[in-house]
C-alpha cells in the first residue's frame, strides 16, 4: 500500500499538474479525486502480477486487466546492441527491426497481410542490454499469433528484401540524427566515456550496418533470442493455468540454450578532466559533462536518483533554476542518470551562451563540491523526495511506462517489488545518507567534459579546465587534432 507521504505527494502532484491546465474549480476538484483514486489503485504490492516460467525456462509476467477483449504483450530479449559481434555494429538493431519479416512457413509476401488479419500491432526498441517488441492484438488471436512468432524464432529466413528496405531507413534515420547536434554531442560523450567497451557499439555507422547479411541476423536470433534469455509480459483478461497451456503449446519446439553474455569491463577512472571539443558552426555550444561508475545496489541507486533531481533532474533543480531562469546563460540544462547492466553514468548537459561557457561547466561542479563538502537543507531534501515520489506514481499509473519498469529492474538483477523498494528508500534517505554517496559516485576533477562549438570562440573559455582534445569532422568520421 502507499504510505502517507506517497498519498500526499501523489494529491499535491495531481493539484498541480490539473491547476497549470484548468482554472475551474468544480472541474478541479473532479479531476483531482479521479485521477488520485485510480493512481492509489495501482498498488505496489502488485497483487494484480503472477508470474512463473515455462517447461523451457521462458519467465512470463500475468498483469490481469479484467474485462478486456485485447491483450498486449512485451517480449525482452536481455542482449542488445552490446551484443553486436565487432564489426557489424548494428546487427542487434537490424535482427529486430526484420525479426517479423519472414519465416520458411509464413513467407515474406504472406506475413504482413496475416498479422494485420490478425489485428497484430508491433514495435521494436533495442538498447545498450536489451532488445524489447511491444505487441498487441485481440485476444482471441493470441494461440494464432504465438504459431507465427514461434515459427519466427526457430525458421526465421529475414529475408534479402525486407533486410535490405530496413537497413535503408535506418541509415535514413542515422543521417537525420548525425544532423542534429545534441545527439552528436551526446554520441561523442558516450563513446568516449565507454572507451574501449562493447556499450559503445550502439552508435554504429552506415559501414558497419551494411556489411550485415540475413545470416549473421540468424546467427545473431539463435545465440541470443533463447527463453531461459527472454522475459514475456503478458497484460489481459487471463488466469495463470490457462495462459500457460496456450503459452506451453505456442513455444513448442524452443528450448533453452547455453547463454552467452559478453563480458563488458567498467571504463577505466580518468584522473583528471578530460575536455574534447568538436569544431562545429555553432553560436551557442551543446556540452556534455559526467562521469560512469560500477553497478549499484538499490539504496544507492535511490540515492543516485535524489542526487539527480537536486543537482538538475526537474525544473525545481539547483542548476536549471541558476543558470537557465535565473541568470538566463543556458537556453536549456539538465542532469540525467542511466542506470545499466555493468556500468552506470551520471551528466549533465545543455546549451550556452560561449562567453559563460566555464562560467557554467565550473558552476556545475561547484554545485557538487557543495553536496560534497555540506549537508543538503532539510526542506530541500524533501521538497525533491516529494518531487521524484509524485513524478515517479505518476509516469508507473502508464501502461508502457510500467511495463518498462519492470523489464529494467528484472534486467538489474532485482524482483517486481524493485519500484516499491525504490520508493521507500528514498522516503527514508537522509542529509548524512545522500553525502555519502555524493561523496562515492560524483566526481569534481575527473570528469569527461564534451563541448561542441566553434573552436574559436570556445578554446579561451576551456583551456584551463583540463586537457584538452581537439576534433575536427572529415567525411564521416571525426579525427583529433595533432
Amino acid at each position: 500500500m502507499f504510505t502517507e507521504l506517497q498519498k500526499n505527494t501523489l494529491t499535491r502532484t495531481m493539484e498541480f499538474s490539473c491547476m497549470s491546465f484548468h482554472k475551474g474549480k468544480l472541474f478541479l476538484f473532479l479531476i483531482l479525486i479521479f485521477s488520485t483514486n485510480f493512481l492509489l489503485s495501482q498498488s505496489f504490492e502488485l497483487k494484480n502480477i503472477k508470474h512463473f516460467y515455462l517447461s523451457n525456462k521462458l519467465k512470463v509476467i500475468l498483469i490481469q486487466e479484467r474485462d478486456t477483449p485485447l491483450c498486449r504483450l512485451r517480449w525482452v530479449v536481455f542482449n542488445g546492441e552490446s551484443s553486436s559481434f565487432p564489426g557489424l555494429e548494428g546487427l542487434a538493431t537490424l535482427t529486430a527491426r526484420t525479426f517479423f519479416k519472414g519465416s520458411f512457413l509464413f513467407p515474406e509476401s504472406q506475413l504482413s497481410r496475416l498479422l494485420s488479419y490478425y489485428g497484430v500491432k508491433i514495435s521494436s526498441n533495442v538498447r545498450e542490454d536489451k532488445t524489447s517488441f511491444s505487441i498487441s492484438l485481440p485476444s482471441r488471436n493470441l494461440e494464432r499469433f504465438l504459431s507465427i512468432l514461434n515459427d519466427l524464432l526457430l525458421r526465421n529466413s529475414f529475408p534479402e528484401n525486407s533486410l535490405n528496405e530496413e537497413r535503408n531507413l535506418i541509415i535514413k534515420e542515422l543521417r537525420k540524427r548525425n544532423e542534429d547536434p545534441y545527439f552528436l554531442t551526446y554520441s561523442f560523450f558516450y563513446q568516449h566515456l565507454f572507451r574501449k567497451t562493447p556499450y559503445t557499439r550502439i552508435f554504429f555507422t552506415e559501414d558497419s550496418l551494411r556489411k550485415i547479411t540475413s545470416q549473421n541476423c540468424l546467427t545473431f536470433l539463435k545465440r541470443y533470442y533463447i527463453p531461459n534469455n527472454s522475459l514475456l509480459f503478458v497484460v489481459g483478461d487471463f488466469e495463470v493455468e490457462s495462459l500457460k497451456k496456450i503459452l506451453e503449446k505456442g513455444f513448442e519446439g524452443w528450448t533453452e540454450k547455453r547463454l552467452f553474455y559478453p563480458y563488458i569491463p567498467s571504463p577505466l577512472p580518468l584522473k583528471e578532466n578530460l575536455v574534447l571539443i568538436m569544431d562545429l558552426p555553432l553560436q551557442d555550444p551543446y556540452f556534455f559533462m559526467g562521469n560512469s561508475f560500477p553497478v549499484t545496489n538499490i539504496e544507492e541507486r535511490s540515492g543516485l536518483i535524489l542526487l539527480n533531481e537536486i543537482i538538475g533532474g526537474s525544473d525545481f533543480s539547483r542548476i536549471r533554476l541558476k543558470y537557465k531562469e535565473s541568470l538566463g546563460f543556458c537556453n536549456f540544462i539538465e542532469s540525467g542518470i542511466v542506470f545499466q547492466r555493468n556500468s552506470s553514468f551520471f551528466f549533465v548537459s545543455g546549451q550556452c551562451r560561449s562567453d559563460k561557457l566555464r562560467e557554467v561547466i565550473t558552476g556545475v561542479s561547484m554545485e557538487i563540491k557543495d553536496l560534497k563538502e555540506k549537508r543538503i537543507e532539510e526542506k530541500e531534501l524533501q521538497s525533491s523526495k516529494e518531487y521524484i515520489i509524485g513524478d515517479m506514481l505518476v509516469r508507473n499509473s502508464d501502461p508502457e511506462f510500467f511495463l518498462s519498469t519492470l523489464e529494467d529492474a528484472i534486467l538489474l538483477g532485482y524482483s517486481l517489488d524493485y519500484m516499491d523498494k525504490v520508493l521507500k528508500e528514498i522516503e527514508s534517505f537522509s542529509r548524512d545518507n545522500l553525502l555519502s554517496i555524493v561523496n562515492k559516485y560524483f566526481k569534481i576533477d575527473s570528469n569527461l567534459i564534451v563541448v561542441a562549438g566553434r573552436k574559436d570562440l570556445i578554446f579561451n573559455y576551456l583551456k584551463d579546465l583540463g586537457k584538452i582534445e581537439i576534433y575536427f569532422k572529415i567525411n564521416n568520421s571525426w579525427e583529433r587534432e595533432k
